[in-house]
């Protein structure tokens, strides 16, 4: 599993770490943190508004979050 915080880098998003990034590909599934559980969403990416964004939580900003990664 790889934890970490949401980097986005010329429209491209990345999970840092201390050991390096790992790269988020929009589709794909990630476990939010929020409080003390994880949440699991979807990560997307609108070419048309040239942003990143969460699945049906459009209003939590995807940068800095804590999220979750199962390899």
């Amino acid at each position: 599993m790889t934890k970490g915080i949401v980097k986005i880098k010329k429209n491209r998003a990345f999970v840092e770490q201390q050991n390096g990034e790992v790269e988020v590909a929009s589709g794909q599934y990630v476990y939010l943190k929020v409080e003390n559980c994880w949440i699991p969403v979807v990560v997307r990416y609108s070419a048309r508004r040239k942003k990143w964004y969460f699945k049906y939580l459009e209003e939590i900003p995807v940068c800095g979050q804590k999220v979750l990664l199962k390899a």
